[in-house]
């Protein structure tokens, strides 16, 4: 697999585990592997076969696509990680919120990215 594809899919597992408050026993233990093999997945080391990316959609509550959705050009690759921490800190967020607040902060959010 491209090694460019690989630390995408490492990265979005990190960030989404964070922003669920997981630590990497917690990932482990709720998709039925190891914390090792977390670790390994985590830093780009091995790449998860399909079973073990369903099983980390569904503990972390995103789509298979999310794993493979391309990366935004960021000169670095510590200011990839800080975006994909805050936008998965920013999906928290928004399943929490009753849905007559969603419809607000979409609106908001809209109007942001129309300033």
């Amino acid at each position: 697999m491209d090694r460019g594809v690989k630390l995408h899919i490492a990265e979005q597992i990190r960030a989404a585990r964070r922003a669920k408050g997981l630590t990497q026993e917690d990932l482990a233990m709720r998709t039925d592997r190891t914390p090792e093999s977390i670790s390994n997945l985590e830093r780009g080391k091995t790449t998860p076969n399909l079973d073990t990316l369903i099983a980390l959609a569904d503990v972390l509550e995103l789509s298979l696509y999310d794993f493979f959705a391309p990366a935004r050009d960021f000169k670095t690759a510590h200011d990839r990680r800080a975006r994909l921490e805050i936008e998965m800190k920013g999906r928290e967020l928004l399943k929490t919120l009753p849905d007559e607040h969603l419809s607000i902060a979409i609106r908001q959010l809209a109007a942001l990215l129309n300033e």
